[in-house]
């Protein structure tokens, strides 16, 4: 049976997120929710999220029931179905608040929770923005629990009654709907999340042997005011003091099976020191992600990038980038800064810290291969940042319907919209400059340690193209088979890597199909890859991560964190 290394997942829940300012630009994405009122539901949701999370040794049976309804979000059942689940909780977190036989301590430990003031003022601002009907006070809600003349089911019909419709129009008013799936698994802890993972995403039959979690250091991008210039709320982890660490007890935890990739945000005062502590810590390599907004060229700015990268040449830790333009944008086109023309100025450069050291040398992937097909919308003012969008015909110019102050109070109000063909582009598309994956291509064929996985390109199994199912599983697989043919100084068939990006949204609960194409497609005799496929699914994942070179490492630490079978 082949060997699979899944090289792309995550495993962080809502608590190592911005959660209150991505809930922000969720409700301003395309909703006309004023800003103040974003503000406020997202502060209350935050709150109540952070304090309702999954607890349990193993990740609840009635998640994964709800996760598999999800295929059709826009069903209202559905909607109500996830809804319920997180109110479930709420009652739970609202009566495990009352100390059994201590009315007077119940009344003081109910009346100091913010929790209780968040679910308070959510119900008023239903009551204000969309509904008649009474107010409620902290105290009001205090009576209801602590109260001894209801019993615990009396006390569950009513808080119902008072909270499940300001929970469902929040949900509605921030676009959360759209999220269902990711918010439902952003309320399991990371342990829950990493049992899940290891256990519950894919087929019996599949054999994983080793998943690599990504970290995401968010806090910097998420920003508030004019400009975006004005600090957001942070995660409720503190990503030094709390996140590395937590995330380094749970690689502890199920050691041979979960390795990790700390994250590197070069704005962040003390990146390296933190980057360098975790290394020391266990973790295997380093995760960057310029679409939270800064490019991985930008010496002038951040000089830390310096030292990160002579670091990595000089010990051979891997880098993992993000190379889409879309995902988690801190601010508008902000995606546009992951293409890889950027890390192509990077890999030209020599170490000034260290005469001896070339950046050519450097181990890196480019996370999702430089995707499938995607579209940026970008102020016309950012064209002279990002030139090479020039190569392409804009796909419309339009003036931004969101100028009363939602947009961040940004003065520039013209829009460009461009669409990006990645992997299901055809031949002109392809060979355009602003293309991401020929690049990538282009990359890991010319320098000796730069690789790509091909996580996320989830169009290649159905329903793909709606109009077309078939239509771009077929210009994938033409182009693939191409690049995988073609004669190379290092052969794209040496630097392919298979990987999940579980638990993003689309790909929850679809990873098992997602590793059975690409197993078919390697079986595929007329393909012409089986020789190629236990590269593809380990071999590749195994040499880039250096993993004999990890073990030597950590071989001073008595830390041998990965078991035969892995490694053979």
């Amino acid at each position: 049976m082949t060997k699979v290394t899944d090289i792309h997942s995550h495993i962080f829940d809502v608590r190592y997120l911005p959660f209150e300012e991505m809930v922000i630009q969720f409700s301003l994405e395309d909703l006309n929710v004023r800003q103040p009122v974003a503000e406020e539901l997202a502060s209350y949701l935050s709150q109540i999220f952070n304090e309702i999370l999954y607890d349990n040794v193993s990740v609840d049976s009635g998640l994964i029931e709800v996760l598999s309804l999800l295929d059709d979000a826009n069903d209202e059942a559905v909607k109500d179905s996830v809804t319920d689940a997180v109110f479930s909780r709420i009652i739970e977190k609202l009566l495990g608040l009352l100390l059994k036989g201590n009315r007077d301590n119940s009344r003081a430990t109910i009346e100091r929770s913010d929790f209780v003031t968040s679910l308070v003022r959510l119900k008023n601002l239903h009551v204000s923005e969309a509904v008649a009907g009474e107010e409620m006070t902290e105290e009001g809600l205090v009576t209801i629990l602590a109260g001894t003349q209801h019993q615990d089911e009396e006390k569950k019909i009513e808080l119902t009654r008072q909270f499940k419709g300001p929970l469902k129009w929040a949900m509605k008013q921030t676009n959360l709907e759209k999220y269902l799936r990711f918010l439902l698994l952003m309320l399991q802890t990371e342990t829950n999340l990493a049992d899940y993972l290891l256990h519950n995403t894919y087929n019996d039959t599949q054999n994983l042997v080793l998943h690599v979690h990504h970290m995401m250091d968010m806090e910097k991008a998420y920003r508030r005011g004019k400009g975006r210039r004005e600090p957001g709320k942070p995660p409720y982890y503190d990503y030094k003091s709390k996140q590395v660490g937590k995330m380094a007890e749970v690689f502890q935890k199920n050691k041979g099976k979960l390795l990790g990739f700390v994250a590197f945000d070069p704005r962040r005062t003390g990146a390296y020191e933190i980057c360098e502590d975790a290394l020391n810590r266990g973790f295997i390599g380093v995760k960057m992600y310029p679409p939270l907004g800064y490019r991985p060229d930008d010496f002038a700015h951040y000089p830390a990038l310096h030292r990160l990268y002579t670091l990595c040449v000089r010990k051979g830790i891997p880098i993992m980038t993000h190379c889409t333009p879309s995902g988690f944008e801190g601010g508008r086109g902000w995606g546009l800064n992951s293409h890889p023309v950027y890390w192509e100025e990077v890999l030209s450069r020599e170490s000034p810290l260290d005469s001896s050291i070339s950046y050519s040398d450097l181990k890196l992937c480019f996370g999702h291969a430089g995707g499938g097909n995607h579209s940026t919308t970008i102020y016309e003012k950012q064209l002279e940042e990002f030139s090479y969008l020039n190569s392409i015909k804009r796909a419309k110019r339009y003036e931004d319907p969101k100028t009363m102050g939602h947009d961040w109070g940004d003065e520039e109000i013209m829009l460009c919209k461009y669409k990006l063909n990645g992997w299901y582009a055809g031949q002109k598309e392809w060979e355009s400059e602003a293309g991401y994956p020929r690049k990538v291509v282009e990359l890991c064929t010319t320098y000796p340690n730069v690789y790509c996985d091909f996580s996320h390109l989830i169009d290649v199994i159905p329903p793909g193209d709606d109009k077309n199912p078939n239509e771009f599983r077929k210009k994938f697989e033409s182009r693939f088979k191409e690049e995988m043919e073609r004669d190379a100084s290092y052969p794209f068939a040496d630097k392919v890597m298979f990987g999940s990006d579980w638990h993003m949204k689309n790909m929850i609960d679809r990873t098992a199909d997602f590793l059975m194409y690409f197993e078919e497609l390697f079986m595929d005799k007329t393909a012409g890859l089986s020789a190629h496929k236990d590269k593809f699914f380990s071999k590749n994942a195994l040499q880039f991560l250096g993993i004999r070179e990890y073990l030597h490492r950590y071989e001073e630490y008595g830390n041998n964190v990965l078991d035969s079978e892995t490694v053979s």
